[in-house]
């Protein structure tokens, strides 16, 4: 396990962040300290980069569902 602490400005990349009911006033759009998008701040903070790729997808689609018949 890892815990970390990273400061962003919570914007249009963090949407789940803008409404959650225990976040302060002071963490209003562009307002949190640290400054930077959520990207900027894991490359700059941590070191990592996101990069956006295609790859193949497992996927499961069910057309159709039935219950068992009894044994006859």
């Amino acid at each position: 396990m890892f815990d970390f602490y990273v400061e962003f400005a919570i914007d249009r990349g963090t949407p789940g962040l803008m409404s959650r009911p225990d976040a302060s006033r002071s963490a209003q759009l562009g307002d949190t300290p640290g400054g930077g998008s959520i990207f900027t701040a894991l490359q700059d903070q941590l070191g990592l980069t996101l990069e956006t790729t295609v790859g193949p997808d497992d996927l499961i689609v069910i057309d159709h569902v039935e219950r068992p018949s009894g044994n006859q």
